[in-house]
């Protein structure tokens, strides 16, 4: 077991229904699997960002981002950000954002040691970030 430090920013706007974003929970698939998360315009991205992941209410929804280019995670750390932002932010009415998540890369982009800071040596930053927001409601034309 290790410590979770989360870099979790609460901010105005529709916040999802709690028990929705607990669907979400259920819903992403917990691997510890490394997976390469960049711009569509990288080939070494294999998962392509921005990224959204909905439940099946369509209420509540993740945005998995990029600050800069290709970092690396798992879809378990993604996961651990959606309830860290969920239990800081969306149970009080929040949206909410997760920061700084992802793996140190270097210049070559071999991922390193994971950190609990935000900078190293090299002024390398961990890139991802993972947003809770409500689904908009689609509009019905009378």
């Amino acid at each position: 077991m290790t410590s979770y430090d989360p870099t979790v920013q609460c901010h105005t706007g529709a916040a999802p229904p709690i028990g929705n974003c607990k669907h979400l929970f259920d819903s992403v698939r917990t691997t510890e699997t490394r997976n390469t998360f960049g711009p569509p315009n990288d080939p070494q991205a294999d998962v392509k960002l921005p990224k959204e992941l909905h439940e099946s209410g369509h209420q509540c929804k993740a945005i998995i981002r990029t600050a800069g280019e290709t970092d690396t995670s798992s879809f378990y750390e993604v996961w651990e950000a959606i309830v860290a932002v969920s239990g800081m932010c969306v149970r009080f009415g929040h949206a909410g954002t997760a920061l700084q998540r992802g793996t140190w890369t270097s210049d070559d982009r071999l991922p390193s040691m994971t950190r609990q800071t935000d900078t190293m040596e090299s002024g390398a930053k961990k890139k991802l970030s993972i947003s809770l927001e409500q689904e908009p409601r689609p509009v019905h034309e009378a």
